[in-house]
C-alpha cells in the first residue's frame, strides 16, 4: 500500500503543496524577484539545524522527459548515520508532469518547501512523576536526545530543568520533591518490612504520585490550554491513571520500565514471564532459583499480582475516570501501549523472552566520561594501590542511615592501603584520614571511569550496577530495599560482586566482605566478560531506543507489533457462548467474572492466613536465603 494513503498527513495534493511554499515565503518576507540561499546564512539558520536533526539526506531526480520528478527525504535513524537513502524507510513528494516547478524562482520556491516538509517533527509530552533522580535521569535522557533530534520536547518533571536545551520545555511539579523526601522511611526500618509490606508500600506510593501528579496546578493547566501531542512518553511505574494523558491527547503511549522487566510492566504488552523461571522484582533471587525460591517466588507474584487486579488497578481507574471523565477503562488504555523499553541488558540481568514492542536500551543513560575536577583527578592518580568508591545513591538521604553507621564504615576504609571517595551527605572532607576523601556527590561515571577504582561499593540501583559494568569495576553490594537485592543477587550469580545484605551489616561482616572483593580475581575477570558482553552491541542503547520511538511515530503507533493475545477479552467469550445458544450472556458473564475474583480473593486469604503452610517458613528464613545465595 501507498505510505502517502497510510499517513494523511502527507498525502497533500499540488495545490496545497504551492499555497504552503507560497505562505511560507510571504511570512518569511523573501521576495519573489531574486534568493541566495548562500547569502543569507542567519536567516536559514534555525531551517536548516531543524533539517539537520530530522533528515541526514536528500535528492532531487528528473528526466529529460519531464515526467515525473520525485524528491524523496530520508528518515532519520540511528542506523542510517550517513544520510543513505532507503527506498524502505523514505518520505515520498511527487510532483506532477504539469507542475512549472523547474527553474528560477518556482524551483526556490520548491527547495524551500522541500526542507519544510522533509523534516518529520513530532510534538512530544514526557511524564516523569517519581520523585527520584535515577527515575528523572532516564526520562530526562530520552526526552533530550528526542528534543536533540529535532523533535519538540515537553516534560513534565518533580526536578526543576537549570539549563535551557533547544526543542524542550519542562512543566515542574513543584513541591513533590520536597514532599517525597520528606516522606522517606528510616532506612533500618525499611530493610525490616516483609517484601508483602512493601508490595502495598510501593502499590500505595504509586496511587498517590498518580494522584499528585494529575491534580498538580501546573498539569490543569496544560490540559486546558490548547496544547496537542502526537506521542506520550511515560514510565512504567504504578501509574496506570497516567495513561489518561494518551487518551487526552489520541496519543501513542510508549513507557519506560526503569527496572527489569516484571508483573509491573509484562501485562501490559502480554509478556509472558512465568514466576517458575523469572524472579519477582522484589525477591533476593536470580534466575538460578531451587525449589523453595521458586515456591516462595511465586507466592509473592501471586500475593503482588492479585493486590494489583483486586485493589489497585480499580483505584488507579478511579483515579483516570475522575480526571479524564470520558477516558475509557483503564485497562484499555493499558493494553493499547505501542513500546516499552526496558532498563536492561543480558549483561546486566539475565536473558529473558519478549513480545516484538518490548526492547531492552539498558545503559541508554549513560554519557562519554568527562575530565575530572583537578582535586579529584589528583587524588585518584595518586592511587598507586587502586582505588575504592562508596556511594548509596541519590534516593535515600545518609542522614536516615543509622548514626554509628559512617565511623564504622570509616573504621574499616581507614585501614586499608587502597584510597577511598566516600559519598556521605552533608559531610565535609575528614583530613583525619589521609587515604580517605569525603564529598556530598561524586562525578559517578566519570570517577568510575578512572583505571585506578578497583571497587565500586553500592546499594545495588539498576543505574548504579549497570554503570559498573559498563566501566567494568566489580561491586560489593550493601541491598536495602526495591530492586536492589535482585539486581545485587544477579551480579552475585554472574561473578562479579560480593554481597553484605544491609540486615547483616556488622563490622567484621563488611571487612571480610571487602577484602574478599579486593583481593579475589575472579570478581575482576567475571566483570571483564560482562563489560564485553555489554559493549558489544550493533548500536548504542540510546539509539536503538530512538529508532524505536521514531518507529512508532512512522508507523502510526505500529500496532503490528502487538501479540494477539491483547484481543483476548470477555467480549471474544460472549460471542462463544452466543453460538452456543446460551440465555442471558451478560449475567453469565458476570458469573464467571464474579466466580474468577473469588478464586483470586481464596488465594490472597490462603497467602495471607498461611501461605499453602509453605508462605510463612519463606518469610521467616528470608535472611538464610541471603546466606545461601551470597555466601
Amino acid at each position: 500500500m501507498d505510505r502517502r494513503n497510510q499517513d494523511k498527513k502527507r498525502a497533500l495534493s499540488h495545490a496545497d503543496l504551492e499555497q504552503i511554499a507560497n505562505e511560507s515565503f510571504s511570512e518569511s518576507g523573501v521576495s519573489d524577484e531574486f534568493y541566495e540561499p548562500s547569502s543569507s546564512e542567519d536567516e536559514d539558520s534555525d531551517l536548516e539545524d531543524d533539517t539537520e536533526a530530522e533528515a541526514d539526506g536528500a535528492i532531487a531526480t528528473s528526466d529529460s522527459e519531464g515526467v515525473e520528478n520525485e524528491v524523496i527525504g530520508n528518515v532519520n535513524r540511528p542506523d542510517n548515520p550517513d544520510g543513505v537513502i532507503d527506498p524502505d524507510v523514505v518520505t515520498e513528494t511527487v510532483v506532477h508532469p504539469n507542475s512549472e516547478v523547474g527553474n528560477g524562482n518556482e524551483m526556490i520556491v520548491f527547495y524551500v518547501f522541500f526542507l519544510f516538509y522533509s523534516v518529520n517533527c513530532a510534538r512530544i509530552l514526557g511524564v516523569q512523576h517519581i520523585a527520584a533522580h535515577s527515575h528523572y535521569t532516564l526520562i530526562d535522557t530520552i526526552l533530550k536526545e528526542l528534543a536533540h533530534r529535532g523533535h519538540n520536547v515537553t516534560m513534565i518533571t518533580t526536578f526543576q530543568q537549570k539549563t535551557p536545551v533547544k526543542n524542550f520545555k519542562s512543566i515542574h511539579l513543584t513541591g513533590m520533591l520536597e514532599q517525597v523526601q520528606a516522606a522517606l522511611p528510616n532506612v533500618v526500618d525499611a530493610v525490616q518490612q516483609s517484601i508483602f509490606v512493601k508490595n502495598i508500600h510501593y502499590e500505595m506510593m504509586g496511587l498517590n504520585v498518580t494522584e499528585e501528579t494529575l491534580k498538580h496546578p501546573n498539569v490543569q493547566q496544560l490540559l486546558k490550554s490548547n496544547e496537542t501531542f502526537d506521542l506520550v512518553v511515560l514510565e512504567q511505574f504504578l501509574n496506570e491513571g497516567l495513561r489518561g494523558f494518551c487518551y487526552h491527547y489520541n496519543a501513542h503511549c510508549v513507557t519506560v520500565s526503569s527496572v527489569m522487566a516484571g508483573r509491573w510492566a509484562n501485562p501490559h504488552v502480554a509478556n509472558s514471564a512465568p514466576p517458575s523461571a523469572v524472579p519477582d522484582l522484589l525477591v533476593p533471587f536470580s534466575n538460578n532459583m531451587n525449589f523453595l525460591q521458586r515456591l516462595y517466588n511465586t507466592i509473592i507474584y501471586s500475593f503482588g499480582s492479585t493486590l494489583s487486579q483486586l485493589y489497585f488497578l480499580p483505584k488507579q481507574n478511579e483515579l483516570l475516570q475522575k480526571y479524564f471523565p470520558k477516558a475509557p477503562n483503564v485497562y484499555e488504555l493499558m493494553y493499547n501501549t505501542s513500546l516499552i523499553l526496558v532498563n536492561s541488558h543480558v549483561s546486566i540481568n539475565f536473558a529473558m523472552a519478549y513480545v516484538p514492542n518490548m526492547i531492552e536500551v539498558g545503559g541508554f543513560h549513560i554519557s562519554t566520561p568527562k575530565q575530572l575536577p583537578k582535586d579529584l583527578q589528583s587524588f585518584l592518580d595518586d592511587a598507586k594501590d587502586g582505588a575504592v568508591y562508596f556511594s548509596m545513591g541519590s534516593y535515600l538521604q545518609t542522614a536516615l542511615f543509622p548514626e554509628n553507621l559512617k565511623e564504622q564504615l570509616l573504621s574499616v576504609f581507614s585501614k586499608i592501603k587502597q584510597k577511598v571517595l566516600f559519598k556521605w551527605h552533608n559531610s565535609s572532607l575528614d583530613t583525619k584520614y589521609s587515604n580517605i576523601l569525603i564529598q556530598d556527590w561524586f562525578p559517578q561515571n566519570d570517577v568510575l571511569a578512572h583505571p585506578n577504582v578497583k571497587l565500586f561499593i553500592t546499594h545495588g540501583g539498576l543505574l548504579s550496577t549497570t554503570e559498573a559494568v559498563y566501566h567494568g569495576v566489580p561491586l560489593l553490594g550493601l541491598p536495602i530495599f526495591g530492586d536492589q537485592m535482585l539486581n545485587i543477587a544477579n551480579a552475585v550469580t554472574a561473578g562479579y560482586a560480593v554481597a553484605l545484605p544491609f540486615q547483616k551489616f556488622t563490622v567484621n561482616n563488611f571487612r571480610n566482605a571487602l577484602n574478599e572483593a579486593l583481593y579475589n580475581p575472579k570478581y575482576s575477570a567475571n566483570m571483564h566478560v560482562r563489560n564485553r558482553i555489554f559493549h558489544s552491541r550493533p548500536s548504542k542503547p540510546l539509539d536503538t531506543a530512538m529508532y524505536w520511538i521514531e518507529y512508532v511515530l512512522e508507523y502510526n503507533g505500529a500496532d503490528h507489533l502487538k501479540t494477539s493475545a491483547l484481543r483476548l477479552k470477555w467480549v471474544s467469550l460472549k460471542d462463544e457462548i452466543y453460538k452456543q445458544r446460551y440465555q442471558n450472556v451478560d449475567e453469565l458473564e458476570n458469573a464467571i467474572t464474579n466466580t474468577l475474583h473469588n478464586m483470586d480473593g481464596r488465594i490472597l486469604l490462603n497467602v495471607i492466613r498461611s501461605g499453602i503452610g509453605q508462605a510463612q517458613k519463606c518469610i521467616e528464613q528470608e535472611n538464610n536465603d541471603f546466606d545461601h545465595l551470597y555466601p
